[in-house]
């Protein structure tokens, strides 16, 4: 057997385990041919807005997180009784209920 008959049937043989169609396999050789064969998916613009739709969303989580660390170490701040914000300074002190 000769080297080029049994690269042919070890690409026989790839192609009926991988469920490829003869037809398929010829028509990747005509397009790579032609040159319109490449390693990258097509880009329909699809791709391009998702990247900039998960941007804007990193984006969003990003500042999220950041009030999220500001609020807690906020929360964690000791308070005095002066800025409390129901008896802060110079507030009315109840007098023994609604008037």
């Amino acid at each position: 057997m000769g080297t080029r008959t049994a690269v042919v049937t070890a690409m026989a043989a790839v192609l009926l385990a991988a469920g490829i169609a003869n037809a398929k396999k010829e028509a990747w050789q005509k397009r790579y041919k032609q040159g319109r064969l490449s390693d990258q998916p097509a880009d329909n613009g699809a791709s391009h807005d998702r990247i900039a739709e998960l941007e804007r969303m990193v984006g969003q989580l990003t500042m999220e997180k950041e009030l999220s660390k500001k609020a807690a170490a906020w929360a964690q701040q000791p308070r005095s009784e002066d800025s409390s914000v129901i008896s802060g300074p110079g507030s009315p002190r109840s007098r023994g209920g609604a008037q």
